[in-house]
């Protein structure tokens, strides 16, 4: 029976060709965005899941108070873990590392190569973390102080065709360390937040062995992993007494939990792009569902619509005995066959979409058929569910039909002043719309980004990492400063667009409870004039007052505010309680991207005897007619510093950008589906004014016989479905104007919601709505009424 059902439906889906394209087409279009957005949210969501007891697994931060702010950060003491692990019984290991970072490795007292990813660790980190050794035993590679694990991609690419165990490597890394390798561990994939090339024994680092009682210095990462069936709640408690017993109980200090699988989705994990941040799970599973169900809503609109068509076949099964449950059964099997045709067709355009999706993305997501058949199954099943879900109001609605009445041909006309089918295109339209509106708003606020004065001067401005050669720092800006197309230079710890250094503490020794947490850049005296900064009140430093470089103090007005002076005059000549001075006032400017406020910040020179202690980047600011020479001259002398690597230049501009480079992606994002959507939305609008002209071209030729003009049959075709495309607009207005509203609350600075962006929205998703009416409905205005009016 069943196989009879496929049977008939694969002759009707034969026999109706534009119908079955344009019902596979859309749902093709619908089930590839939910394979790649599934993609997507499951990469995201299953970050550090693949350890074992995963979630027994914890991260331990710090929290400070000072007056009524607070700090918190994922720097903790050394002797935390240790302690943890003896004193509370829950708690089963722990691990500590230094903070993870770039470092550069070398063999045989070759050449330094590249930035490599180094983790020190203690010995306990291949048992807590399940991170498979293809060599090595998991309690012990860490072991010895000069131990080192090393990645497998490292050890083809420096020790192909031979054993590195017992080799040694030299790591620059927190001083230069000679290792020997211990272990190699196989790659890692990208769901991790705990990620390296290199994994060194701690042992051997002068800070670990320093500050083993060390309960004021903060600078280690402490991992701590719980029995199983053990609950945070009960080692806070006891945590609270280990904190009371070596930090005393006025501390204004105390430690914090976030479990690992959590880690990732935290505040303290800087995302980058669409990483690590829980909105665009939402916003792209949202989006996702919008356009399968357009695509669902075509099919069931499309059927609907040819029920009139269908209502004989429907009265002469049932005038041959069929039931109707048999007929409810024929008509999900059509829907199932399209939805699998569909699904396979998706496949093979998820294959051509995902290059195009992971640059917009920023991912590295792949879809293989062998190792994600789970998925894929799951996946299919979902499509099997959408096509029953689809095609079950179809199905109700035409085994329903009266028989006698359907073999008559007076099946009810779905023409009706509202119906379901026209609720649907409104539907259609609404979420449409919405994504027109979002790819606007988005573009314009991201116009507005990249446009608006930061208060400092971007263009023409170069930097140089240049940490390579920090004691060489001076002689390198004063070779730089020999060429013509130099302007100026400056040595720094940072520049604007990333700003790593912070602090909190009480500045005004009359305010000693006034706690504030400032930005801090250490810059020498020719910063202001490189980033064309502008002083409110008092000076910049100058290398001619030789205390400028210890006591001097340069603020913005933000830090002026927060401490309650009346402005930037009073400011000058204030003493902070280090006894530094304040000589300068700097005008507020974008040293953060637009998504903050202008917050505090402090200048200063150093605190050592060199000009340029400390100072890990170079500023240029240059004559752009002669970028190449200088370019190629900056090569050659970083050459003669540091050989074995290269120059590392960039643009200020292109840094200020990229911190927008996520809104940019988003906004073509919004753009993508938008398109998809609408264009799904056009073909079911095209598909139903298809069967509408159909049915109504006897109608037609009567009214051209009576004198209808062109203009009138394509006004009164095209009248119905643009008022349901104007209903679409008008719900999305509300619906837009608050999604993006949400949006925008996340920029300090952004743009209004204007009228003119509805307008612009409304036109585009009517005009696209029209030209689908008029291209169709034109055909049947033109036709020869005598060719429609002889077959009645």
């Amino acid at each position: 029976m069943f196989s009879n059902y496929l049977k008939i439906a694969w002759r009707n889906f034969l026999r109706n060709k534009s119908y079955s394209v344009i019902n596979i087409l859309g749902l093709s279009l619908g089930l590839a965005c939910l394979v790649l957005i599934s993609l997507f949210v499951t990469e995201e969501l299953s970050y550090d899941k693949f350890h074992e007891d995963s979630e027994q697994i914890h991260y331990l931060g710090l929290e400070s108070r000072y007056g009524e702010s607070s700090n918190k950060g994922l720097s903790t003491p050394r002797p935390l873990g240790a302690s943890m692990e003896q004193e509370i019984p829950e708690v089963k290991q722990h691990v500590t590392t230094l903070w993870p970072g770039n470092g550069q490795i070398s063999i045989d007292g070759e050449e330094f190569f590249g930035d490599t990813r180094i983790l020190m660790s203690s010995e306990q980190f291949f048992e807590i973390f399940s991170f498979p050794l293809k060599t090595g035993d998991p309690k012990t590679v860490l072991a010895d102080p000069n131990s080192v694990v090393i990645a497998q991609s490292i050890a083809e690419k420096y020790f192909p065709n031979e054993n590195p165990i017992g080799k040694t490597i030299y790591v620059k890394y927190y001083g230069d360390n000679e290792l020997v390798i211990s272990g190699v561990a196989k790659d890692i994939g990208e769901n991790s937040y705990v990620r390296f090339d290199v994994v060194a024994s701690i042992k051997g680092n002068n800070s670990y062995i320093n500050l083993e009682e060390a309960w004021g210095a903060s600078m280690f990462n402490t991992y701590v992993k719980l029995y199983p069936d053990t609950d945070w709640d009960q080692v806070q408690p006891k945590l609270e007494e280990v904190t009371s017993k070596y930090l005393g109980e006025e501390s204004n200090s105390s430690f914090f939990s976030i479990p690992l699988t959590d880690l990732y989705f935290s505040e303290f994990v800087s995302s980058t792009g669409f990483k690590g941040d829980m909105k665009y799970i939402y916003i792209f599973s949202a989006i996702g569902i919008f356009i399968l169900l357009l695509a669902s809503i075509n099919y069931m609109n499309l059927a609907t619509s040819r029920a009139t068509m269908r209502s004989l076949e429907v009265g002469v099964r049932k005038v041959v005995g069929a039931e109707k449950k048999q007929l409810i059964m024929q008509f999900l099997s059509e829907a199932i066959i399209v939805t699998v045709v569909s699904f396979l067709f998706s496949l093979l355009l998820v294959e051509f979409a995902l290059p195009y999706f992971n640059s917009l993305l920023d991912h590295n997501l792949v879809l293989n058929f062998s190792t994600d058949w789970q998925f894929i199954a799951a996946l299919f099943l979902i499509s099997i569910c959408i096509g029953i879900g689809s095609g079950a109001y179809p199905a109700f609605y035409l085994s329903r039909f009266n028989p006698s009445r359907a073999l008559k041909g007076s099946v009810k006309n779905l023409n009706a002043k509202f119906s379901f089918r026209k609720a649907l295109v409104v539907t259609q339209f609404t979420v449409s719309t919405v994504l027109i509106i979002s790819t606007i708003v988005a573009f314009s606020q991201l116009r507005f980004l990249l446009n608006k004065d930061l208060g400092f001067k971007s263009e023409q401005v170069m930097f140089i990492n240049a940490y390579q050669i920090s004691d060489q720092i001076d002689v390198f800006k004063e070779n730089i400063l020999q060429h013509s197309a130099v302007i100026n230079a400056s040595a720094a710890t940072d520049l604007p667009g990333r700003i790593s250094l912070s602090m909190g503490m009480s500045f005004d020794p009359s305010q000693p409870d006034l706690n504030l947490q400032t930005s801090v850049i250490r810059a020498d005296e020719d910063y202001d004039e490189v980033l064309g900064l502008t002083m409110k009140a008092g000076r910049f430093f100058d290398e001619n007052y030789p205390s400028d470089l210890e006591k001097a103090r340069v603020i913005n007005e933000a830090m002026v505010t927060a401490l309650g002076w009346a402005g930037p005059e009073e400011a000058i000549g204030k003493v902070f309680v280090d006894s530094s001075e304040v000589i300068g006032v700097v005008s507020d400017f974008n040293f953060k991207s637009l998504h903050s406020e202008i917050g505090s910040l402090l200048l200063q020179m150093g605190d050592h005897d060199s000009r340029y202690q400390n100072y890990s980047q170079i500023a240029i600011k240059f004559n752009a007619e002669e970028v190449q020479p200088l370019i190629a001259y900056l090569q050659e002398e970083w050459a003669k510093l540091s050989p074995a690597s290269p120059l590392d230049y960039r643009f200020l501009e292109d840094r200020f950008a990229e911190l927008y480079e996520t809104d940019r992606k988003l906004s073509y994002a919004f753009m993508t589906f938008a398109g998809i959507a609408i264009f799904i939305a056009c073909m079911g609008l095209f598909g139903l004014v298809t069967y509408s002209t159909q049915r109504r071209t006897k109608e037609i030729g009567i009214r051209k016989v009576l004198g209808a003009s062109l203009k009138d049959l394509l006004t009164l075709l095209s009248r119905e479905y643009l008022l349901l495309v104007g209903l679409g607009f008008a719900i999305s207005i509300p619906v837009a104007w608050y999604a993006m509203n949400e949006w925008l609350a996340e920029f300090a600075y952004r743009i209004e919601i204007g009228v003119g962006i509805f307008l612009l929205a409304g036109f585009a998703s009517i005009s696209i709505a029209l030209i689908t009416v008029v291209f169709n409905s034109t055909k049947a205005a033109l036709a020869n009424p005598v060719d429609s009016l002889k077959t009645e």
